[in-house]
């Protein structure tokens, strides 16, 4: 591959903390509500459970929104704007628990348009025929497992 386009840097970058936040908040979630919230183990391992559903299936409405309406660049911003409140919310939760799943609700949906457009806008950055376009998604994925392990050491370290 050659040189690393710019816009790889900042996708790959963005993508990398993105999955540290949401790998973050997962790993911790069942710990801080059977902990801060007195959840039994079967309610804290539903509430994860949808969660992590729904962070799973807004991608469909992300994808409609960002063809129809607003395009890939607006819902991911949308997204990142998402994720960074939900990641406050949650934070603030600590002095008042009802920030919490205001802030759960909002890393789900964040996380939901971020996830589908992200590589939508990657594809839109490359021709079809271009040779590196392979190489940029193996680049981008690689911020994924990146963020995913950083995510799941630090947090655990955390824990």
């Amino acid at each position: 591959m050659n040189a690393i386009p710019n816009f790889l840097r900042v996708l790959f970058t963005v993508e990398l903390f993105e999955r540290i936040g949401y790998y973050g908040v997962k790993t911790l979630l069942v710990l801080f509500l059977i902990s801060h919230f007195g959840f039994q183990d079967a309610r804290a391992y539903a509430a994860f459970s949808v969660s992590a559903a729904l962070v799973y299936s807004t991608p469909v409405l992300s994808g409609v929104l960002a063809d129809r309406v607003f395009g890939f660049q607006k819902m991911l911003i949308l997204g990142g704007i998402l994720i960074a409140l939900a990641q406050l919310a949650i934070l603030c939760s600590i002095f008042d628990s009802s920030y919490f799943f205001f802030g759960l609700g909002l890393l789900v949906v964040g996380t939901g348009f971020f996830k589908a457009n992200i590589h939508s806008l990657l594809g839109a950055c490359y021709s079809i025929n271009d040779p590196n376009r392979t190489h940029g998604f193996v680049f981008l994925h690689v911020g994924v497992n990146i963020g995913s392990a950083l995510a799941s050491i630090l947090c655990g370290y955390v824990a």
